[in-house]
C-alpha cells in the first residue's frame, strides 16, 4: 500500500476526533514515518487564514537567504538521505509553509529580481529550497551551475545600474562553482566529465566578462582583477582532468597530467583564496 493511502486514512481518522496515536495504532509498521507527516498536516490545517507583514517577511527571508547560503557552502559530503526521516520532512514543511506564505505568484516574479530589489531575498529563499530539495549528487552540481550564472548576471546587471559591483557576488559567483566541481569524484566518469566540463567553459565566460569590469579603470578594478586571476587559476585546474578536445585554459603552458588520475587527489588541489 503507498504511504499517503495510510496517511490520508490517519488524517481522516484526526479529523474526526481521535488522537494521532490512535489514528496510528492501526498503521504501527509505518508509524515513525507517518508522525511527523501527520503531525504537520494538522497543524498546518489548524493554521488560521494568513495576515502576514510583507516587509517583515522579506526581513525575514532575507536572514533564511543568507543562513542557507552559508550552510551549503560546506564541502560537499552529503549523507543518503530516507525520504521520510523526520529532519528532511520538517524542513520541507517548512519550505512549503513559507511558500504559501508569500505566495506562489510571488515566487515566480521573483525569478528575475536582482540585488537590492524587494523581491531579491525571495529569490535566494527559493534557490536555497530548490537545493534543498534536490537530492541527486549530479543534479545538485547542476543547480550550483545555474546559480554561478546567475549570480554572473546580477553583478552585470548591478555594474550597469550603480557602476559598481558587490564583491559579495563575486564571491557567491566563484563558490557555487567550485562547489559544483568538487562533487566530480562521487559521479560516474561521464558524469564527472560533463560537469567539469561545463564548469571550466563558465568560468572562462567569467574571465572574461570580469575583464570588462577590470578594464573600465573604475575603482573596483583591483579588486575585480583578483577575482578574475581566480576564474583563470580555476580554469586551468579544471581542464588538468579534462581532454585536449575540449580546448586549453587561457594563458596555460601546461600539459594535463593524470588526466585520468586521482580524481580526489585533484580535488584537494583546488585553488583557494
Amino acid at each position: 500500500m503507498e504511504r499517503e493511502q495510510p496517511l490520508d486514512a490517519c488524517l481522516d481518522r484526526v479529523r474526526g476526533g481521535q488522537t494521532i496515536d490512535d489514528a496510528l495504532a492501526e498503521h504501527a509498521a509505518d508509524g515513525e514515518a507517518l508522525r511527523p507527516l501527520l503531525d504537520i498536516a494538522t497543524r498546518l490545517e489548524s493554521l488560521p487564514d494568513p495576515n502576514v507583514s510583507l516587509a517583515g517577511l522579506m526581513n525575514t527571508l532575507g536572514r533564511l537567504g543568507s543562513q542557507t547560503l552559508a550552510t551549503s557552502r560546506a564541502e560537499p559530503a552529503p549523507p543518503k538521505v530516507r525520504w521520510f526521516s523526520r529532519p528532511v520532512w520538517t524542513r520541507a514543511a517548512a519550505i512549503v509553509l513559507v511558500m504559501f506564505l508569500i505566495g506562489w505568484g510571488t515566487v515566480n516574479a521573483s525569478a528575475n529580481a536582482m540585488p537590492g530589489d524587494f523581491l531579491y531575498p525571495v529569490k535566494l529563499f527559493t534557490e536555497r529550497a530548490r537545493f534543498f530539495l534536490t537530492l541527486n549528487t549530479e543534479d545538485q552540481a547542476e543547480l550550483r551551475i545555474v546559480f554561478s550564472s546567475r549570480r554572473l548576471r546580477e553583478a552585470v546587471a548591478q555594474q550597469q545600474r550603480t557602476g559598481e559591483v558587490d564583491p559579495q557576488l563575486l564571491k557567491d559567483m566563484l563558490e557555487e562553482a567550485r562547489l559544483a566541481v568538487l562533487t566530480a569524484p562521487e559521479l560516474p566518469e561521464r558524469g564527472r566529465q560533463l560537469l567539469v566540463s561545463r564548469a571550466a567553459y563558465l568560468t572562462d565566460y567569467q574571465y572574461d566578462a570580469l575583464g570588462r569590469f577590470a578594464d573600465d579603470g573604475g575603482s573596483q578594478s583591483q579588486i575585480v582583477e583578483q577575482y578574475r586571476d581566480m576564474c583563470r587559476d580555476r580554469s586551468r585546474w579544471m581542464r588538468q582532468m579534462l581532454g585536449p578536445v575540449n580546448g586549453s585554459s587561457r594563458g596555460s603552458t601546461t600539459e594535463h597530467p593524470d588526466r585520468h588520475g586521482d580524481w580526489n587527489s585533484w580535488r584537494n588541489r583546488c585553488p583557494t583564496w
